[in-house]
């Protein structure tokens, strides 16, 4: 059971990648009901956070929280740090978009406190993005940049693809053209 499980997880993750996330669902929701029955927890977990991830692609922000919240509480149970602050990191996305700022918040930063004690740099560079985006959002754009200038730092040093580095890019030029600084925008911009 727990293989089949883990196939239709992986599936699962095919389908989000290739953007057919009703079949994602779907599939997540095989793996989430094989491990509730089998009580496998890690998988449960992964799968509940696939859910997470198709609902928030479809909109659907109040069942995605569902979903990354019970992620959350199976890793403080089983005390895997590193997964804990992947799921706070989704949480944290998920109440921005409904525009709940104070609860985004607060999920980047338990996520940010976990993965600078661990020094998890993927994760970290995540967290970093996260709350710059945040920040720009509430208009604090002073320590937005500086949130994003860390990411930035870490993607180069990571040797993360021009994807990566241009997202970062792209948030630290609308920062800049959110303070009417046009020429330093346009130089992130190019």
């Amino acid at each position: 059971q727990n293989g089949v499980a883990q196939v239709y997880r992986i599936y699962g993750d095919l389908s989000a990648e290739q953007g057919d996330f009703i079949t994602a669902q779907e599939r997540y929701g095989k793996s989430l009901n094989i491990c509730r029955d089998i009580g496998d927890q890690h998988n449960l977990f992964r799968a509940l956070l696939g859910c997470c991830r198709t609902d928030y692609h479809q909109l659907e922000f109040d069942t995605a929280k569902q979903f990354v919240e019970e992620a959350i509480d199976i890793m403080k149970d089983l005390g895997q740090p590193i997964e804990l602050a992947k799921a706070l990191n989704a949480l944290g996305s998920v109440a921005t978009k409904q525009e709940d700022y104070e609860a985004a918040a607060k999920a980047f930063e338990q996520a940010l406190e976990i993965n600078e004690a661990l020094q998890n740099k993927p994760s970290l560079t995540h967290t970093y993005l996260n709350l710059g985006m945040l920040l720009s959002r509430m208009e604090k754009l002073d320590v937005a940049r500086e949130y994003q200038d860390k990411a930035l730092v870490l993607v180069e040093e990571l040797g993360y693809g021009d994807n990566y580095v241009g997202l970062i890019k792209n948030n630290i030029g609308y920062n800049s053209f959110l303070q009417n600084n046009y020429e330093e925008a346009l130089q992130f911009y190019e």
